[in-house]
């Protein structure tokens, strides 16, 4: 809409000369009064038979630059001395109702850009918020800044939304976050069947999930570049599992076992044992059982031994189990402490029978006087 100028002050004035019905300059006898800024309406002829609209675009002194015929008038000629009168029309008064019933291109608005009403049904796009409470309705696109959402605010299909979360927010469709999502409540999933996804990862350019958990609890973890391979679930009460191997770098601590044996259903295949250190004394490499099924082992039975040292070479202390084994046991033993002396002692399991074996302390080299040097055993062996 475009905006005209007025004035209540503008005299009437008189044409300076003739001109034609397609002349677009005129002049005027005097410009006194007339509004600064233009355009504005002026009528020439005024109150005549041949009465025109035109309006003004640019004025410099008393010389106009109009636009003929309008609003509904027709161009003429108009001879020298015909009467001039700044004046208002129909449009002035149409446009003022016009634009109390427009909801779009007005109050600085382009055209096509629409009013938001208090109450009215619109969906707003490319609108800066701040400090603005939501209350229901449908939010999409990008919210920015630190914006709080509180009550059961619901997120479906696309659009970006950052700030904080508070109440009980529901989000539905595929909703991505970026960044580091931080709660200090419970997150939840709840899904419908027990080998739905409630969470997966993937990165990079694979194009595979490499790890998934399922609501059933159950961990899929893969390469990325082909299906999920190994798997960690509960296949019974208090039994955790995996299909296939199960590797640790680190040390395994097992708790007490009062009561039953250590059992292996499936086939033991004949392995070759890599020299290693168990507790600071050394097993040496070799094979270690043939290929076997349906092992059973008793519960380990764990103890010390202590050794004094009278300017001796070694010394043989006898142990015995609390419960015998049905055939020899296997013993790991090593030194728990290493008091001062002469020459260092190393320990080691000798002469094991079902019922018990002889720990053997014996120094590097010559004599030494050492008391109170206590070692530690394990003992485990197949029922």
């Amino acid at each position: 809409m475009t905006t005209r100028y007025y004035s209540s002050t503008a005299a009437e004035t008189t044409l300076s000369g003739t001109i034609n019905s397609s002349a677009t300059s005129i002049t005027i006898g005097s410009a006194v009064g007339l509004p600064g800024l233009t355009p504005f309406t002026l009528a020439l002829d005024y109150e005549g038979a041949s009465e025109e609209l035109v309006e003004v675009t640019a004025i410099v002194g008393t010389t106009a630059t109009i636009t003929r015929a309008i609003d509904g008038t027709s161009a003429t000629g108009h001879t020298a001395g015909a009467r001039v009168r700044h004046v208002s029309s129909a449009r002035d008064f149409s446009d003022s109702r016009e634009h109390e019933n427009a909801d779009d291109g007005i109050h600085g608005l382009a055209p096509g850009d629409v009013l938001v009403g208090a109450s009215k049904v619109q969906a707003l796009t490319n609108k800066t918020i701040s400090a603005s409470t939501w209350s229901a309705g449908t939010i999409s696109g990008s919210i920015a800044g630190t914006p709080t959402f509180t009550g059961a605010v619901a997120l479906t299909g696309g659009g970006t939304l950052t700030g904080t979360f508070a109440g009980n927010p529901t989000f539905s469709g595929n909703p991505e976050f970026t960044g580091t999502v931080t709660t200090s409540g419970l997150v939840q999933s709840e899904r419908a069947n027990a080998t739905d996804v409630v969470l997966a990862a993937i990165y990079g350019a694979f194009v595979n999930d490499t790890f998934r958990l399922l609501a059933n609890g159950r961990i899929e973890i893969g390469p990325g570049t082909g299906a999920r391979d190994t798997f960690l679930y509960r296949s019974a009460a208090n039994t955790l599992k995996t299909d296939g191997a199960f590797l640790a770098v680190g040390n395994i601590t097992a708790g007490t076992m009062n009561s039953g044996n250590v059992t292996s259903s499936a086939t033991v295949s004949a392995a070759t044992v890599t020299a290693t250190t168990v507790n600071g004394t050394t097993i040496n490499a070799g094979t270690a059982k043939n290929s076997v099924s349906n092992i059973s082992y008793l519960p380990m039975q764990t103890g010390s031994v202590t050794a004094n040292f009278s300017s001796d070479s070694n010394v043989s202390v006898a142990v015995v189990f609390a419960t015998a084994y049905p055939s020899a046991p296997n013993v790991v033993i090593s030194k728990s402490n290493a008091p001062g002396g002469s020459s260092p002692v190393v320990v080691s399991a000798i002469n094991t029978t079902t019922t018990g074996f002889t720990a053997f302390f014996n120094t590097v080299s010559g004599t030494t006087t050492t008391t109170g040097l206590t070692a530690n055993w394990h003992a485990a062996g197949q029922a």
